[in-house]
């Protein structure tokens, strides 16, 4: 809130957050937003890998190695 700057996610996006705040693996988020989504496998895996970037790129989360 200090800087001014907000951030929105569609629904997707939400939900992905959802799931890696909740410590879901991967593979139990990509099942999760099929459940809710119709998306293939491969493009769920490749929408989570760019919103995780984008969060780090505007220092939103900080991604460690399990």
């Amino acid at each position: 809130p200090e800087s001014g700057d907000y951030y929105t996610l569609n629904e997707m996006g939400a939900l992905m957050l959802e799931c890696v705040q909740q410590g879901q693996s991967v593979a139990e988020l990509v099942a999760t937003i099929q459940l809710n989504f119709n998306a293939p496998a491969e493009e769920i895996e490749q929408d989570l890998h760019n919103l995780l970037k984008e969060l780090q790129h505007c220092g939103l989360a900080q991604l460690k190695n399990a």
